[in-house]
């Protein structure tokens, strides 16, 4: 969505990388000194089938990492002013249902913006747009 609230559109050709990234967090269960569990006044109640950390929150989600060609300074700061936007979308085709977690063939799909920047070149007064985003909803998440 632009400033005024309507819509835009525009295509980036020159890099486009795709990513589907899992992260997640680390949970840990706190030692705990039982005696009645204890082999032996200097051994530790905890068994080798004990987990003392484990994976929690984990999560897979699409990364995508996009650039544009050199433009006018009036085109750099236009796109820049869309990827402010708190309303993104991305246009998607998937004719060969590759990722049918979405359930769409194709249509728009919200996007959330990471990183954007402008670089201008000063050399001929040329400006380039790169920036990061990720798909809104998660492929994957799963919680222990």
């Amino acid at each position: 969505m632009n400033r005024l609230g309507g819509s835009d559109a525009f295509t980036f050709k020159v890099k486009n990388i795709y990513k589907e990234v899992s992260k997640g967090e680390i949970g840990q269960i706190p030692a705990r000194w039982d005696p009645s569990f204890s082999l032996g006044t200097y051994l530790s109640p905890i068994r080798s089938f004990d987990k003392g950390r484990f994976k929690i929150n984990s999560v897979s989600e699409k990364v995508f990492q996009v650039e544009s060609e050199y433009y006018l300074p009036e085109v750099g700061y236009w796109l820049m002013e869309l990827l402010s936007s708190p309303e993104v979308y991305m246009e998607w085709h998937d004719p060969m249902h590759q990722y049918y977690s979405f359930n769409i063939e194709s249509g728009f799909v919200a996007v959330i913006i990471d990183d954007a920047e402008l670089t201008w070149n000063s050399t001929n007064d040329l400006v380039n747009v790169s920036f990061t985003f990720r798909m809104s909803n998660y492929v994957n998440m799963q919680q222990n």
